[in-house]
């Protein structure tokens, strides 16, 4: 659907992108998975695969004319739903249980048993999934997209481009009152150290607000302004989040990093232990953790105390 939408847009950021879109293009006409890494010739890192690929952000679910016949996605969720055993890393996991949680849908199937190999990994994995991340990325990609949706589907009500515009200008201002090379500070730093850094805050999220409230009257003209709406709303809770002080039963670090082009806003519980045990505790199935490198001198103590896991665990720890 995007892929088919943006050719017919036309507007890219280069001519390599037109370039490669057209070679993607006749790719998807052939490939059975949809798997970017059979596509022989196309660079994994073109820019042109944006203006192909859904995100969890932009995928229209069954709103999409392709959902039930077409989608790549789909058809590897049938496979799986199918087979007996499914390999995995860890990534695709823990976004399993997140969307479960959140009664999105679900990408695997349900299961007796989970085996999770390099368990050593697991809690800084699982750290990035409990957590949160806003970026001006997300936001600059939101304002582009609702323009060209404005422009198709609203083209009569100019104040929601005006307003898409307005919230891009302020996300790039943000980024632009910390320093130009990389930094990461915690919450409670930034302030004191850049001046205009509350200020710039509270005008990106009046901007935002406005255009959620904007794109909230039109929501019911478009499905992907339906999209655009929620994806809106989920980025300002998630900025509201990250200026809200800790609950007191799940203390957080706020933190924030940049890239020379884009400001990350980051929640990050300060442990995963009782969020990961609880998951393990409340999933009735097996759930087998291994590596080489979990205990501490034959002892699971700092793995149990990390990962929320029972003291009556089984363990083994056996030598090489």
């Amino acid at each position: 659907h995007h892929l088919e939408r943006n050719l017919a847009d036309g507007r890219f950021g280069s001519r390599d992108d037109v370039i490669w879109l057209r070679k993607i293009a006749r790719f998807a006409e052939t490939t059975k998975s949809g798997d970017r890494a059979e596509a022989e010739g196309i660079p994994e890192d073109a820019s042109a695969w944006h203006y192909a690929v859904s995100s969890r952000d932009t995928c229209l679910g069954s709103d999409c004319e392709y959902h039930k016949d077409n989608c790549f996605v789909m058809q590897a969720r049938k496979a799986a739903m199918e087979a007996e055993v499914v390999v995995v890393n860890h990534h695709l996991f823990f976004a399993d249980l997140w969307l479960k949680d959140e009664g999105v849908a679900e990408l695997l199937p349900a299961c007796n048993t989970v085996i999770l190999d390099e368990a050593h990994q697991l809690a800084d994995t699982a750290t990035q999934f409990f957590g949160e991340t806003v970026s001006t990325a997300q936001l600059l990609e939101l304002a582009s997209d609702t323009k060209k949706l404005a422009a198709v589907h609203a083209a009569d009500f100019p104040a929601l481009r005006e307003s898409a515009e307005l919230m891009a200008k302020t996300a790039r201002d943000l980024r632009l009152v910390l320093p130009l090379n990389p930094v990461k500070h915690v919450e409670n730093e930034v302030s004191g150290r850049y001046e205009d850094w509350g200020s710039a805050l509270k005008t990106l999220r009046d901007a935002l607000e406005e255009l959620v409230g904007l794109l909230q009257t039109q929501a019911e003209r478009d499905a992907e302004l339906k999209n655009a709406h929620e994806r809106a709303r989920v980025i300002l809770a998630g900025l509201i989040n990250w200026q809200s002080e800790d609950p007191p039963d799940t203390p957080r670090v706020r933190w924030l990093e940049t890239t020379l082009s884009s400001l990350l806003l980051h929640t990050t519980p300060l442990s995963i232990g009782a969020l990961f045990g609880g998951k393990l505790a409340e999933r009735a199935q097996a759930w087998i953790l291994t590596s080489a490198t979990l205990s501490v001198g034959g002892d699971f103590t700092h793995l149990r105390a990390r990962l929320g896991i029972s003291a009556d665990a089984a363990t083994l720890s056996v030598d090489s």
